[in-house]
């Protein structure tokens, strides 16, 4: 699922033990496109080929995109996005994954998500971040997870608790205040 091959060819593929060659890597690549969208499942790949990446390659991969993500979206749409509770980054970063950065121009474009953002109004932005789960069941559990992330946000928010703490995947109990009184 990596496009373009060129970008593929460049990771750290294997097959065993041994550094997989860049033809195996070509025809592999070219076996998942063949099997179409529907079917690109980790197990419906592993059955039809045979490079795989370590676990520090596909972290590696991972934290590459997420501050690629990261730094597009503080530099194209919101600029003091550094600033937002961990939370609502982490909520910003999951639907930026699931469907691109550029939320006007997502399917559907989501113009009230960035407004929300930029408001820093968690609550709307719970809303305006929720993804189809029309024939994708398991986009109800992402669902569920940036939900909690833009909760969680919002708690930090109205309690001046510390933005740089990532609560999820725990919820933020809101601080309660409690007062004696003094005739008791």
């Amino acid at each position: 699922m990596i496009d373009p091959i060129e970008n593929a060819l460049a990771l750290d593929w294997r097959i065993g033990e041994r550094q997989a060659e860049l033809t195996e890597v070509r025809d592999d690549w070219r076996t998942v496109k063949a099997i179409g969208k529907n079917n690109r499942t980790a197990a419906s790949q592993a059955a039809l080929t045979s490079i795989r990446l370590t676990d520090e390659a596909v972290d590696a991969l991972l934290w590459r995109r997420l501050d690629a993500n990261a730094y597009w979206l503080s530099a194209r749409t919101f600029p003091d996005f550094a600033t937002f509770p961990a939370d609502a980054q982490l909520g910003i970063l999951s639907v930026a994954w699931a469907v691109g950065c550029d939320f006007m121009h997502t399917k559907p474009p989501r113009p009230l998500l960035i407004d929300a953002i930029r408001a820093h109004d968690w609550s709307a932005a719970k809303v305006h971040a929720r993804l189809s789960e029309a024939g994708n069941p398991g986009v109800a559990d992402r669902n569920r997870q940036q939900e909690r992330c833009f909760d969680n946000a919002a708690i930090v928010a109205a309690h001046g608790l510390d933005p740089s703490i990532l609560h999820r995947p725990a919820s933020v109990i809101a601080p309660v205040e409690i007062t004696m009184d003094p005739n008791s």
